[in-house]
């Protein structure tokens, strides 16, 4: 998902790891995972776009998973 977005400068985006998992009879489970932010780097500047383009940042999560009734 794309959290910000520029024409100049590139963007930030954040991926979320949903691992799978077995509720089984207890309908609740907690759960770790986690996030990464990308800072996507771009410049207008040719001269500018010469090094790493991607920078990222992993977030470490917890919490827990339900069934959901429809």
């Amino acid at each position: 998902m794309t959290i910000k977005k520029t024409v100049d400068t590139g963007s930030t985006t954040f991926s979320l790891l949903i691992p799978h998992i077995n509720l089984g009879y207890d309908n609740e489970v907690k759960i770790v995972t986690d996030g990464i932010t990308t800072l996507n780097r771009f410049s207008t500047i040719p001269q500018f776009n010469q090094e790493q383009k991607q920078i990222y940042t992993i977030i470490h999560l917890k919490g827990t998973a339900q069934a959901v009734a429809f």
